[in-house]
């Protein structure tokens, strides 16, 4: 028997080049390094995460075998190549209940099994029961205000009712937020007008607490002054400033990591649901920890005066400074829980674990309800990936992508019918994201998916059609060619303070008007909110170019900045002389004449209303081109109804060279120095470029990338026992093979240029 240690000691030779050419962050030396020569079922996450979505609904309780849930599993198993389930809950029990606590030890089992990780969702909002039996007071609460005119005998009745609040997180349970607990009256007061100098504190008869409502009776208001009647109602949801969230948080990571799941994830973290009374600013959140933020963020304001105030109506200056640091401490609470969260979770899982899931709620910068969640904290609530939800805007999305780092953004979202999907796909494909299907919950509720006419919306039973899986596999082959991002020549800084603060006349108004006009010219740009300014995520660097995480940008845009973010600012800038331009609240042509001037990067423009006819995310058509950062361009082709995308041939100009092609979906090329480095492709069957040729007489779905001077590839097969084909051989060894499936028809040979 021949010694095999020879073969260990190249191989350890071999992953000691890839190292020195990797350096610490090269994904692909890593990946190439450690799989060339092996056959893949999936590709591992930290390479590109592929994500289902599940939740454990109240009807799989009711099969005792776990049949149902089984059922998912070998969908997955079956019909798909994802790497990553995201596993929550849609249930009565809670993640302290032992059944559920059993059914996700098993459901971890299966996954390990098919080579998926399982990353549970532990979210404070789905272990509520157990949160409150050892700390009952721990609750966010709502205070409430009324405002009542007396009767002519200066009396006044007032009752306050609870908004019904409740988000994704309640449904399986029915266990919504309000109605928990009795509400109770903290104050009744008379005051004239908005003036809080003439408030004097009266009694209240008749008083009637109820889990949804506080009344009761008021006398002796003088002529002139009305009934200020201020109620409280606890909720049942932690406190995001409660000091117990985040150790209790940690303690159920570690639990689960026990029951096998390898990994932690959390969805649209934040203040809960708010709804009518909160967006109109007759009720506030509080906790004495909140009030407490309140009042270090301030500056030793006093929270129940100010809100008392905001209630009124009174405006000024004092009150403007107010709701920004009540609107500041909203963002901070949801920022301090998320930062320990991403950390913990690659503490307790390790480097290598894919932190899910978005702090996206609502997604459009114009909504209050989204301000009320979360403060607008998406870019401080780092994930492993830019991830967003249903209708985030493109350049959020962009924005959210170059400060995390990462190649490509993702999208969660469903829509009424196959077809969405089909032109989504190559839409977000073309501008540099992927679609994440929405979830299945329960076993039961797959099974609906099969008769169409059954289905509330669509989502993963589509895309695990033999269609939506190639499309998916297609969509794939590029982040393994190159991890250069979409070139967007414009950094977008929407003031942040403005945005989320009601006495401003600036409220609500992002700028997407330039935002969208600029992507509809093809001049996409990465949006930031100016509070990044001062966490040093927007930099200047040695030639005088604006920067966000290495990324030079040929324009800079500050739209409505506070006084507070102009001179964070200009501390970045520090007077120097900048090469990117600068403009203020411009008009979109005065940018675009700029950019024009500079032979900016242009892309396929954003025109197309975005999912389910939401016009915040406005996407490209399905058929055009991209540029990359690193000078990659990719050519995208899925209009027709064809899922799996259409035959596409012609020549690319890159880098100064054409590159011949004939593919589907998508193909993409990079050119450096007059040499081709790089290549992707669906169902390649002929390149041709300076010094390079490739003729196929079979499709094949290929990446193919340069490290230190070497080609190293991914051959993409139904059968990873078939050897590599010949044609691809000649170009190099140093393949590696990753399982597809087999296309739904037989194209043979596709067009190509004569």
């Amino acid at each position: 028997m021949k010694s095999k240690k020879p073969l260990l000691a190249a191989a350890v030779a071999l992953a000691a080049v890839f190292s020195a050419i990797a350096g610490e962050g090269d994904v692909l030396a890593r990946f190439y390094g450690e799989n060339v020569g092996k056959a893949l079922r999936r590709i591992p996450s930290w390479v590109v995460p592929e994500n289902a979505f599940v939740g454990l609904s109240n009807s799989d309780f009711e099969d005792e075998s776990g049949a149902t849930q089984k059922r998912i599993f070998d969908a997955y198993r079956d019909r798909s190549d994802w790497n990553v389930i995201t596993y929550t809950l849609r249930c009565v029990p809670d993640l302290s209940s032992p059944e559920v606590q059993r059914r996700v030890a098993v459901a971890a089992t299966r996954a390990k099994e098919m080579g998926i990780e399982l990353l549970m969702d532990i979210d404070p909002r789905i272990m509520r029961n157990e949160f409150f039996a050892r700390w009952p007071e721990d609750c966010l609460r709502l205070r409430q205000f009324e405002i009542v005119k007396p009767d002519a005998d200066g009396t006044a009745r007032f009752r306050a009712v609870e908004d019904f609040m409740q988000d994704h997180m309640c449904w399986g349970a029915n266990c919504p937020y309000s109605g928990w607990r009795e509400g109770r009256l903290v104050a009744v007061s008379a005051v004239k007008g908005k003036d809080l100098s003439t408030l004097r504190a009266l009694a209240a008869e008749g008083l009637v607490c109820t889990s949804n409502s506080v009344s009761g009776i008021v006398r002796g208001l003088a002529s002139g002054e009305t009934l200020l009647a201020e109620v409280e109602f606890p909720l049942y949801g932690p406190d995001p400033y409660s000091p117990n969230l985040v150790p209790f948080t940690r303690e159920m990571m570690l639990r689960y990591r026990k029951l096998g799941v390898q990994g932690a994830m959390r969805d649209e973290w934040g203040f809960m649901g708010p709804r009518k009374t909160v967006q109109e600013h007759r009720a506030f959140w509080y906790s004495k920890p909140f009030a407490e933020a309140y009042a270090r963020i301030s500056g030793g304001r006093d929270y129940g005066k100010d809100i008392m105030a905001l209630a009124l109506g009174v405006e000024g200056p004092e009150m403007y400074d107010a709701v920004s640091a009540y609107m500041r401490t909203i963002y901070e609470g949801c920022k301090i829980t998320e930062e320990d969260f991403y950390a913990a979770d690659k503490e307790y899982f390790g480097p290598d674990v894919y932190v899910a899931k978005h702090a996206t709620w609502y997604t459009s910068l114009g909504l209050v309800n989204e301000y009320m969640h979360n403060g607008i904290d998406w870019w401080v609530a780092k994930r492993d990936w830019a991830q967003s939800d249903e209708s985030c805007a493109v350049p959020v999305d962009t924005g959210m992508m170059r400060k995390f780092g990462t190649p490509l953004w993702m999208n969660e979202g469903y829509g009424p019918n196959p077809a969405h999907y089909a032109k989504s796909l190559w839409q977000y494909m073309l501008c540099g994201g992927r679609m994440v299907y929405h979830g299945i919950y329960g076993g039961n509720y797959l099974a609906r998916y099969d008769t169409p006419s059954e289905r509330k919306y669509h989502g993963q039973a589509d895309i695990l059609t033999v269609e939506g899986v190639r499309a998916e596999e297609i969509s794939r082959l590029l982040p393994l060619m190159t991890r250069a991002q979409i070139d967007c020549p414009v950094a977008y800084v929407f003031g942040h303070e403005r945005l989320v603060n009601w006495l401003d006349p600036a409220y609500r108004d992002w700028g997407e008007h330039i935002a969208h006009g600029l992507g509809g010219l093809g001049y996409y740009v990465d949006a930031f909110p100016a509070s990044e300014i001062a966490l040093g995520t927007i930099s200047v660097d040695g030639e005088g170019r604006i920067c966000v995480g290495g990324h030079r940008y040929e324009a800079c845009v500050l739209h409505h900045l506070s006084d507070a973010e102009r001179a964070a600012w200009c501390k970045v800038v520090d007077g120097r002389k900048l090469a990117t331009r600068v403009f203020t609240d411009p008009a979109v042509e005065a940018v675009a004449d700029y950019l024009v001037s500079r032979k900016a990067v242009r892309q396929t423009p954003l025109m197309e209303t975005g999912l389910g006819g939401r016009r915040a995310n406005r996407l490209p058509a399905s058929d055009g081109t991209m540029i990359l950062t690193d000078g990659t361009v990719v050519r995208v082709k899925g209009a027709s109804p064809d899922l799996a995308g259409d035959a596409i041939a012609g020549t690319l100009s890159v880098g100064g060279a054409n590159v011949e092609y004939a593919a589907r979906g998508m193909f993409a090329a990079r050119v450096e120095k007059g040499t081709i480095t790089g290549i992707a492709g669906g169902e390649v069957v002929r390149i041709a470029a300076p010094g390079f040729k490739l003729e196929l007489d079979v499709p094949a779905d290929i990446a193919l990338t340069k490290i230190g001077g070497e080609w190293h590839g991914v051959w993409q097969t139904p059968d990873l026992s078939a050897p590599v084909p010949a044609a691809l051989l000649k170009i190099t060894s140093r393949w590696v093979k990753l399982r597809g499936i087999e296309p739904p028809v037989k194209v043979g040979k596709q067009p190509c240029l004569p």
